[in-house]
């Protein structure tokens, strides 16, 4: 059986709304590559020493710095690279 007309339009929204809906949020997100980088290398520091520091306006950041002597090597890498 060949699809549709209707049922290949269906397929196709269904497979790009959820690319679309990714790609609005991540634009509206904010996210630089570094910023994202260095979330995911000091994401068990963040648990450990920042856990309670509320999200944005660079809080969390703030409070890895505040906390630099604490963080892992591969965090304090990723966060050197970050403007201040």
């Amino acid at each position: 059986m060949t699809p549709t007309l209707f049922g290949l339009t269906r397929t196709v929204a269904l497979v790009a709304l959820p690319l679309l809906v990714a790609t609005t949020a991540s634009a509206q997100g904010g996210l630089s590559p570094a910023q994202r980088q260095t979330a995911q290398a000091c994401s068990a520091d963040i648990r450990t020493h920042c856990a309670n520091a509320e999200r944005g306006g660079g809080r969390v950041v703030a409070c890895l710095r505040e906390n630099n002597d604490k963080l892992s090597a591969t965090c304090r890498q990723a966060l050197s690279g970050l403007p201040r």
